[in-house]
């Protein structure tokens, strides 16, 4: 509570110097009180816009991967791949046991010798291929697609995360700046000095 008295030469000039420095002093202090929550507030909002730029960038970024990829999930892929030499490896034994099983007595050049080798190796070379998609010296295969993904997609689920909580800032910034807005008021109105 501030109690403000003023001397003039006539009592009308004195409280009409009072009423100028209540009515200046309430728009003042009102206007400091406000403009200090409006800079709060837009500081937050900035800051919002900047988390949100961030995420639709690393979004973004996440996105053209995939096109420029052509893969949706690497992980699936690498799985299915996997899952295809696991097959084949089957395939492999399966071969291999059919050609055991053969009498011993046949000729080398037997056809059905010959077509069961020529199988097994086409099964090789198969296997060989399929792997060689998955992890391989030159560095530019499945398994690295697959990191450079996650590591992508962790960037894009922090700045998802980032942008969430800058945005719940700016709901409990904006409502503490409403909230100790304060006003300042005239209690009571200069009197007329005797």
């Amino acid at each position: 509570v501030l109690r403000i008295e003023a001397q003039a030469y006539d009592p009308q000039t004195a409280q009409s110097i009072t009423n100028v420095l209540l009515q200046e002093g309430e728009r003042y202090m009102n206007e400091i009180g406000h403009n200090l929550a409006e800079a709060q507030v837009t500081f937050l909002t900035t800051q919002v816009n900047m988390a949100q730029e961030r995420f639709q960038q690393a979004n973004n970024n996440l996105l053209d991967y995939q096109n420029k990829k052509g893969l949706v999930s690497p992980q699936a892929t690498a799985e299915n791949i996997s899952a295809i030499v696991a097959k084949l490896e089957a395939q492999k034994s399966e071969l291999q046991t059919q050609l055991a099983t053969l009498p011993k007595n046949l000729d080398p050049n037997h056809p059905n010798i010959l077509m069961l080798k020529q199988a097994l190796e086409a099964v090789n070379r198969q296997i060989v291929q399929e792997r060689a998609k998955l992890a391989a010296p030159s560095g530019k295969t499945l398994n690295y697609t697959i990191e450079e993904f996650h590591r992508l997609q962790m960037e894009a689920t922090f700045t998802q995360d980032l942008y969430k909580t800058a945005l719940m800032a700016l709901e409990k910034g904006r409502m503490e700046a409403t909230r100790t807005l304060k006003k300042v008021t005239i209690l009571q109105s200069p009197s007329l000095p005797e």
